[in-house]
C-alpha cells in the first residue's frame, strides 16, 4: 500500500519541490535586486564627481532609483511581518 501511495503522490511533490525552487529563486532575485540599486546609486554619484552628468540629471535618477529602492525595502519589511505557514 505504501508503495502505491508514494507512486500517487509523486506528481504533486514534484510540482511541490519545483514550485520552492521558483520561490526561492524569486527571492533571491530581490535580494539582488537591492544591491543592483546601490551599485548603480554609487557609479551615479561617481559620475557626478567626474563631472560626466549634470546636477540635474544626477537629481532625476536619484530620484528613480532611491524610489525603488524604497518600494524594495518596504516590500521585505512586509513580507517579515507574515506568519509563517510551515509553524
Amino acid at each position: 500500500m505504501l508503495v502505491i501511495d508514494k507512486l500517487l503522490l509523486f506528481p504533486m511533490r514534484s510540482l511541490l519541490h519545483v514550485f520552492r525552487e521558483i520561490h526561492k529563486a524569486v527571492e533571491q532575485e530581490c535580494e539582488n535586486e537591492g544591491d543592483a540599486i546601490r551599485t548603480e546609486l554609487r557609479e551615479l554619484y561617481m559620475r557626478l564627481e567626474a563631472q560626466q552628468i549634470t546636477e540635474q540629471e544626477f537629481d532625476d535618477a536619484e530620484v528613480v532609483l532611491l524610489d525603488r529602492l524604497d518600494r524594495i525595502e518596504a516590500r521585505d519589511a512586509g513580507a517579515g511581518d507574515e506568519p509563517d505557514p510551515d509553524e
